[in-house]
C-alpha cells in the first residue's frame, strides 16, 4: 500500500481497502506564448504537449501531466487534464491508459511486458530488479524511448522541492494556480486496477527510497499534496499507477 505520504491519505485507502511507440521524433511547431511559457509544442504519443518555465529555478517542464488532454483550469474540476496513471519505472507501452485490462499477474522483466496493467497481492509489477535500479536508468533517459519526450525525463524529488521551495507553495491549491498547474488527479489500485480519486495528489518521482527499518525494502519516493500541505517525503509500492510530470533535462 501506500506508505508514509500523509495520514488523511493513508486512512482513505485502508477504508477503500487499498500503445503507442514512444520512441517517435517530437514535431515541434508555434504557437502563442503566455508569461512562463515558451513558443513551441511537442507532439509526442499523441498528444501535443506546451512547455512551461519556473520563474523560481529556470527550469522546463511539460505543461501537463503525460496523456493529458490539456492543461488545468485551476477554476475548474477537470478530469481531461489528470493524464495517464503509470507504474513505477514502466515504459509507455499502453498499461498507463486508464482503461488498460488489469491482469492478476508479474512481469518477468521490466521491458517488453504487454500493455495490461499488472498487479495482485504483492508490492511490485515484475519480479525482475527488486531494487528499482534497472527502471530508475530508464526513466532518467531523455531520448524519448521510455515516457518522457526527447529532451525530457521524470523530474527527482530535490527538483519538485525546488520549485515548491523556491515558489512558496504550500498546499495543493498553490501547486494547482502555479506555473506547473498540478492537479490532484485519480490513482489506480495494484490489487484490482480499479481507480479512485481522493482529495490528495500524489506523483510519482524518478527515485527510490530504501528503507532499513527491518528488512530492506524498495519504494518509489513520491510527492503528495492535499488542502493544508505539501509532503515530499512519501513513498508507494512500485505497482500503483500515479500521474506523472516531465521535466527538461
Amino acid at each position: 500500500m501506500l506508505k508514509n505520504i500523509m495520514m488523511s491519505l493513508a486512512l482513505v485507502l485502508m477504508l477503500t481497502a487499498c500503445g503507442s511507440d514512444s520512441s517517435s521524433s517530437p514535431e515541434v511547431a508555434s504557437i502563442e506564448s503566455p508569461e512562463n511559457t515558451q513558443d513551441t509544442t511537442i507532439t509526442y504519443n499523441g498528444i501535443t504537449y506546451g512547455s512551461v518555465i519556473s520563474s523560481a529555478t529556470g527550469r522546463t517542464w511539460l505543461d501537463r501531466n503525460l496523456g493529458a488532454e490539456k492543461v488545468c483550469n485551476p477554476e475548474v474540476t477537470e478530469s481531461a487534464c489528470w493524464g495517464d496513471l503509470y507504474q513505477w519505472g514502466r515504459e509507455a507501452d499502453g498499461h498507463q491508459e486508464t482503461n488498460s485490462t488489469f491482469v492478476d499477474s508479474l512481469a518477468a522483466d521490466i521491458v517488453n511486458v504487454g500493455n495490461a496493467f499488472l498487479g495482485g497481492n504483492t508490492e511490485d509489477w515484475t519480479t525482475a530488479d527488486e531494487n528499482g535500479s534497472e527502471r530508475k536508468i530508464n526513466w532518467n533517459k531523455t531520448d524519448g524511448s521510455v515516457i518522457c519526450p526527447v529532451g525530457y525525463r521524470v523530474p527527482t524529488v530535490a527538483e519538485f522541492e525546488n520549485e515548491i521551495d523556491g515558489l512558496d507553495l504550500n498546499n495543493s491549491n498553490d501547486i494547482l494556480n502555479s506555473f506547473l498547474k498540478l492537479p490532484i488527479t485519480q490513482y489506480r489500485k495494484p490489487e484490482d486496477g480499479s481507480k479512485s480519486y481522493v482529495s490528495i495528489g500524489v506523483y510519482h518521482t524518478q527515485d527510490i527510497y530504501v528503507d532499513t527499518t527491518v528488512n530492506v525494502t524498495y519504494d518509489n519516493h513520491i510527492i503528495t499534496f492535499n488542502s493544508t500541505s505539501i509532503d515530499t517525503n512519501g513513498t508507494a509500492d512500485f505497482h500503483f499507477g500515479l500521474p506523472v510530470r516531465c521535466i527538461k533535462d
